[in-house]
């Protein structure tokens, strides 16, 4: 297995000051992100930029179709809407309260995925569910420990990426099962991984395999597992302060930033037929 990375943004030299705070990468509407620069924030949509209609603070940001996309400001310890569904003039459609202490968020086309770490799920409120399912109109759709009819618990979660249709995939605190909820709401898969990945930051599943970045032990390194089957094996580094798996109908594996850089991350398995990617 081999790694492919391609620089997608750089801030221009002009914008010194200027560090990217969180972005998304579709490979069908390019490359979304928000930009800081003296204390100001700013989205950057392949080059054109949209100043923001509303308050940010601490957001994180995805595409949800190509001429929508959601910004979620990640700490929020009032009753005040923090997720913003916004057109690309920066119009917003909708907005409604989403919980404190969101981790990350996946966006498909039933609704948005929205996890949280330990404050929120040890807090008050919706976070305590580690994680839900929110229509796009903000009524939650799935609670994690409300709705699942297994005793499965999530105390931090880390990483979760978008799964098959509108499934997603997790590796919770803190047994960190790789797990796969489907469109119903059900535990589709549930397996134990090896203690080598478990602490992941970052995951994605491609086919019968799963790649886990920058576990407890091995900070910043790419692992790759056959799926139930044998030991890991590092695949690589990647360096970055934000790293992020991304979908299954990408045919990048990872999007990666530091305060300047934005690149996405193929892995390249001998294993798996080139066309699998596409």
């Amino acid at each position: 297995m081999k790694l492919l990375e391609t620089t997608l943004y750089t801030v221009p030299d002009k914008m010194q000051k200027a560090v990217i705070v969180d972005a998304d990468w579709n490979e069908k509407y390019g490359f979304i992100l928000v930009l800081k620069e003296n204390n100001k924030f700013f989205i950057v949509i392949n080059e054109d930029i949209i100043y923001p209609r509303f308050k940010v603070e601490s957001p994180l940001i995805r595409w949800v179709n190509e001429q929508q996309f959601v910004v979620i400001n990640a700490r929020n310890h009032s009753d005040t809407d923090n997720c913003y569904l916004v057109d690309r003039s920066g119009e917003v459609t909708t907005s409604f309260n989403c919980g404190d202490a969101i981790e990350d968020l996946v966006p498909n086309k039933e609704g948005i995925w929205v996890s949280y770490f330990d404050e929120g799920v040890f807090g008050d409120g919706i976070s305590t569910e580690g994680l839900v399912l929110f229509s796009y109109k903000g009524k939650p759709l799935f609670r994690f420990h409300t709705d699942l009819p297994e005793r499965l618990v999530i105390d931090d979660c880390y990483a979760i990426c978008k799964g098959s249709g509108t499934g997603i995939w997790l590796c919770p605190y803190g047994d960190f099962d790789l797990i796969h909820i489907d469109k119903n709401k059900k535990v589709a898969f549930q397996s134990s991984v090896p203690d080598k990945v478990k602490g992941s930051s970052a995951m994605c599943v491609r086919h019968k395999y799963a790649y886990f970045f920058s576990p407890y032990d091995k900070q910043n390194a790419l692992y790759a597992w056959e799926i139930g089957l044998g030991k890991p094996s590092k695949v690589g580094v990647i360096n970055g302060d934000l790293v992020r798996g991304l979908g299954p109908r990408e045919s990048n594996h990872f999007i990666s930033s530091t305060d300047k850089t934005l690149i996405v991350i193929e892995i390249r398995n001998k294993e798996l037929d080139v066309s699998q990617y596409i």
